[in-house]
């Protein structure tokens, strides 16, 4: 009777084992944080927005040496935490140094929003930057406040 039981014992032991190596892998028991994923893909131009032709001019023009990164960012939310769009929550790094947002981020041309990105959500956006003419190597982070764990995944874009 008592190998009987013994058996009993075990087989539900090794259910308990299975049941929480499962939740610990899924996340549930808190293993696996869940984060938000984001992808970003850069294109470059010397003028942004409406040309003024009586002043011959482009309503945004880069600086002498630079040029306009206009950088869409997509997000897929799998955190608990909402990711906001705003564009000086993002950080635009060129040769080890930072650069925010340009105005040129507002222009109609861009079709930039400021939204929130809830568990769940997927949302895509432009930020305008202006970086030195020579850059060609990228990478972009987000310093919002109270932020959930941010992962870039190059899939996404």
């Amino acid at each position: 009777m008592q190998a009987v039981n013994g058996k009993r014992i075990a087989a539900s032991g090794t259910i308990l084992v299975s049941l929480v190596v499962i939740l610990a892998t899924s996340g549930c028991l808190g293993g696996a944080e869940a984060v938000c994923r984001y992808d970003f893909s850069v294109s470059t131009t010397t003028h942004i927005g409406q040309y003024y032709e009586s002043l011959d001019e482009y309503q945004w023009e880069a600086s002498a040496g630079n040029k306009f990164a206009v950088v869409t960012i997509r997000i897929v939310n799998d955190a608990e935490k909402s990711v906001s769009t705003n564009a000086f929550y993002w950080t635009l790094t060129v040769s080890g140094v930072g650069y925010t947002a340009h105005t040129a981020t507002w222009d109609d041309s861009i079709g930039y929003q400021v939204v929130d990105v809830g568990k769940g959500a997927d949302f895509t956006t432009k930020v305008v930057y202006e970086v030195p003419a020579s850059a060609s190597s990228y990478f972009l982070s987000y310093q919002g406040y109270d932020a959930p764990k941010m992962a870039q995944d190059s899939s996404l874009l």
